[in-house]
């Protein structure tokens, strides 16, 4: 997996160009938007591997939110 410290600099991330703040939603509206982005997104995947393999605890990471990240962390940690 490539080094993903910033994947709206990939030239693939459909993320490119948009604000960081609307992966870090405050409002349902503001998760849909998020995660809409995250869809279509051709490196959706690698951007979540990314997330998982550095335990990141906030925001919206490869179209996988806090919630679900825990969940799946704390599968695999069994």
């Amino acid at each position: 997996c490539p080094v993903m410290l910033n994947p709206q600099g990939d030239v693939r991330a459909n993320c490119r160009g948009v604000s960081p703040k609307v992966f870090y939603p405050e409002t349902a509206i503001g998760w849909v938007e998020a995660l809409a982005i995250c869809d279509v997104c051709e490196i959706k995947l690698e951007c979540r591997e990314w997330a998982h393999e550095q335990r990141e605890e906030f925001g919206i990471w490869g179209g996988e939110t806090e919630r679900t990240r825990r969940k799946t962390q704390t599968t695999s940690d069994r």
